[in-house]
């Protein structure tokens, strides 16, 4: 008996493509970054975008030279922020935990409901500190953005 390759058969339905796998779905998130300093005594770190596990470490990038500077206050404002992850939220954490250490206060200002919900999960009993007052807004000597931000 000869075999011969089989052929589809015209009744049998052509299977699709698969659905693309979260991985070949996933994107890498924007993230932009600007880390200022308004006074002698403030640092400032603006985000904006989603903050998750693709983009956390660019935060701490920023972030953790802040705390360790002179000055004696760093705020966090994440009033732009849509999205925040696990990574962000232990990066945060991690922060919380060690700026009592250096004498330092950290403010957080989300504005975001999302946001939110996430720091409050996160956080059963929430910071109830006032934001820092701040001079106008504008990139004055000492400030520093991403390289993904325009």
């Amino acid at each position: 008996m000869t075999r011969t390759p089989t052929q589809p058969h015209e009744a049998w339905p052509v299977p699709a493509a698969p659905p693309p796998s979260i991985a070949e779905e996933a994107r890498p998130t924007r993230l932009c970054l600007q880390l200022t300093h308004p006074r002698a005594d403030l640092t400032v770190l603006t985000a904006a975008g989603d903050i998750d596990s693709s983009n956390a470490a660019d935060l701490a990038g920023m972030l953790w030279p802040a705390l360790l500077s002179e000055r004696s206050s760093v705020l966090l404002d994440f009033t732009a922020v849509t999205f925040l992850g696990v990574a962000g939220l232990e990066l945060l954490s991690a922060a919380n935990t060690y700026a009592p250490h250096r004498g330092l206060k950290i403010v957080l200002l989300a504005g975001q409901p999302a946001v939110e919900r996430a720091v409050r999960a996160a956080r059963p009993d929430p910071c109830t500190d006032d934001p820092i007052s701040l001079p106008a807004q504008g990139r004055g000597p000492g400030s520093r953005r991403s390289p993904r931000c325009p």
